[in-house]
Parts: structure tokens; C-alpha cells; sequence
């Protein structure tokens, strides 16, 4: 999405609950902007390793 950053931590293991990343967004407004990130944000799927 254009204006959204995605940051994955790159932890070696995850667990429930567990923040792996952040959605970081740019837009005129801070309500447009909240907005994108989270669109991003629930287009990542966590997979199974």
C-alpha cells in the first residue's frame, strides 16, 4: 500500500499476543493515516513454520 511502511522484528519465536512488527503510515490527516495502517496491518497472515 502506498504510504505504509511494514517493520517485522525478526524474533525467533513467537507466541501468542506477541507484537512481531508494526504498520507505520503517512497521510495527510492522523485519522487517514491510522486508517491505512491498519488496513496493512490485517493483510499479514502469520504462517505456520
Amino acid at each position: 500500500m502506498p504510504g505504509v511502511d511494514l517493520r517485522l522484528f525478526g524474533k525467533p519465536e513467537s507466541f501468542v499476543k506477541r507484537r512481531m512488527g508494526v504498520a507505520l503510515a503517512h497521510a495527510a490527516d492522523v485519522e487517514t493515516a491510522r486508517a491505512n495502517a491498519k488496513e496493512a496491518a490485517s493483510r499479514v497472515k502469520p504462517r505456520q513454520a
